[in-house]
This record gives C-alpha cells, structure tokens and sequence, in this order.
C-alpha cells in the first residue's frame, strides 16, 4: 500500500515509509533481505509512463482458467 501511495504522489514522507515498511519486512517480518530489492524499482516506477487499456474483468475468466491449468498438470504427472 506505501509503493502505491508513493507512485501516486512522490513525497519525501512517503518514500520513508515506505523504506520503513520494506525494512521491516526485510529484516524483521520474514528475514529475507530480498524485500528491499524491490527498492529500486519502485523509486524509477513513479517517472516511467505506460498506457494501457484497463481491462477490468480481465482476472475474472484468467482465474479459473490458470486453476484449470494448474489441475491439468498436476494430473498429467500424477500430483493429486
């Protein structure tokens, strides 16, 4: 939730909580450094511009549909 406040508004208030919160992620939460890894993308994601029609009912039919695959692969190497 910090990265998206940071992308929609680039304050200095909210990339130092938003390092706070990937800190504690990585060094307390899960220990696992690979957290703050992130960082770097996330200070260029605010000056890159996409355009990209929204599809909003995109994870309606792509869900069920990567569950389908999911179960046919397990099925087709005996994973049950």
């Amino acid at each position: 939730m910090t990265a998206y406040r940071y992308c929609q508004s680039t304050t200095a208030l909210r990339l130092s909580s938003l390092m706070a919160s990937l800190a504690v992620l990585g060094l307390f939460i899960n220990t696992n450094q690979w957290a703050l890894a992130v960082l770097p993308v996330i200070l260029i994601a605010p000056h890159v511009r996409i355009s990209l029609k929204r599809q909003r009912h995109f994870f309606y039919w792509f869900y069920p549909v990567h569950l389908a695959v999911i179960l046919l692969a397990r099925t087709a190497i005996g994973i049950y």
